[in-house]
C-alpha cells in the first residue's frame, strides 16, 4: 500500500491499531462518512481535529500531515 496522503496514513494507522471507522468517528465526534472521506482522500481533517486524531492513532501531527 502506498502511503502518500493523509488519508493513506489514517487508513494504515487505523488498520495497524485495529480501530474501526465507527470507533474513530465516536472518539472524534464526527460522522462516519467524514472518516470514509478522509480515507478516500476527498477531504482532509480540519486543523482542529488533527491533534486529537494523532493522539488516538499514536503518532505526531507532523507524521499525520507530512508523513515525517
Amino acid at each position: 500500500m502506498k502511503v502518500e496522503t493523509i488519508g493513506d496514513r489514517i487508513q494504515l494507522l487505523m488498520l495497524n491499531r485495529k480501530i474501526s471507522v465507527i470507533e474513530l468517528s465516536k472518539l472524534l465526534d464526527v460522522n462516519r462518512k467524514t472518516i470514509w472521506r478522509w480515507k478516500a482522500g476527498t477531504t482532509e481533517p480540519l486543523s482542529s481535529q488533527v491533534g486529537k486524531l494523532a493522539d488516538i492513532l499514536g503518532v505526531t501531527c507532523d507524521y499525520l500531515i507530512n508523513g515525517k
